[in-house]
């Protein structure tokens, strides 16, 4: 056992020392405030010549990247959510919009098996529901065809059912190295093994590993999270921070906290948001709660009956 555990310790340097080599690895030696800026002025430069549209990768959808910038490198970005209201949906839909927009992203799924994900996807773009697709009630052919969109998108998925942040840090080098992967996302936060003599305190490991791995590879981290019942207990079910299942840390540890419910779910038909009164059918609710560099804010996305395609109407 001892043997084999040298020997994982062994090849994770080495994968270390490739990352570092590449320049592919963060390195956490000071840097003169003068070189900050400089970067900094520059990634604004060619935001004004039009060479690049955000600081970090894009989320597909104006309206969230009009307010984040992106999803930057090093930041930890939560998604939280009581089960049914869209989380690994919303997930999705960013993997495939940064894909589309050539920024690879590896989705790593702790509850939904590969085959799972991949008639997501499948639905998403062929419009047949996740039913008709297990049943066969469906054209082949069009499947073939629509299916051809989704041929060269750079997404990667590791169906492992459990992980600790080590693992993940682990095969999110391999990721970089071997994909070029510049975003990961993990579905969920609390289907991880973390250590602590409690829950809470195992949940904090998490979230500190995975801050640790977005900083030290220099990516952005999505984690997806389950929220407390205690949302389901108000008359308009509006999630809150303090609803952030289990342990504190998942707040104070992330950048930001993205807090998502569906009205029409509750059998709410119409919400007053920003003074007008709006429908609920199709609607999903996005609540930027927290957002450690920019400002927070509710805003709406809409979904297809299916949950498999979320967009925005302009």
């Amino acid at each position: 056992m001892a043997h084999t555990k040298d020997l994982a310790d062994v090849a994770a340097k080495a994968e270390t020392d490739l990352l570092r080599l590449s320049g592919l690895l963060h390195t956490k030696e000071p840097k003169k405030l003068k070189e900050l800026v400089d970067g900094v002025i520059n990634t604004i430069n060619q935001l004004k010549k039009g060479e690049r549209s955000l600081f970090g990768v894009p989320s597909g959808f104006t309206k969230i990247d009009r307010i984040t910038g992106g999803f930057k490198k090093g930041e930890l970005t939560v998604i939280a959510a009581r089960p049914g209201q869209g989380k690994t949906a919303l997930s999705l839909q960013i993997a495939k919009n940064a894909a589309d927009r050539k920024y690879p992203v590896a989705i790593f799924s702790f509850e939904m098996g590969e085959d799972e994900e991949a008639m997501r996807f499948l639905s998403g773009v062929s419009g047949y529901t996740n039913l008709e697709l297990i049943t066969g009630k469906c054209d082949i052919n069009h499947l073939l065809k629509t299916s051809k969109s989704l041929s060269d998108l750079g997404i990667y998925i590791d169906d492992t059912s459990s992980m600790s942040p080590l693992d993940l840090r682990a095969k999110t080098r391999r990721m970089i190295l071997k994909h070029d992967v510049k975003m990961i996302i993990v579905d969920y936060l609390q289907l991880m093994s973390g250590i602590g003599q409690n829950r809470e305190q195992e949940i904090a490991s998490i979230t500190r590993g995975l801050k640790a791995i977005a900083k030290d590879l220099d990516i952005p981290v999505i984690c997806l999270s389950q929220l407390n019942r205690l949302a389901e207990s108000r008359s308009n079910k509006e999630p809150h921070l303090s609803d952030l299942r289990e342990s504190g840390a998942i707040e104070q540890d992330s950048d930001r906290v993205i807090l998502i419910y569906r009205p029409e779910y509750y059998k709410i038909e119409s919400i007053n948001l920003n003074g007008e009164e709006i429908d609920t059918k199709g609607l999903i609710i996005i609540n930027l709660a927290k957002n450690r560099n920019g400002c927070t804010g509710e805003l709406v996305l809409h979904h297809n009956e299916s949950m498999t395609v979320i967009y925005e109407k302009s």
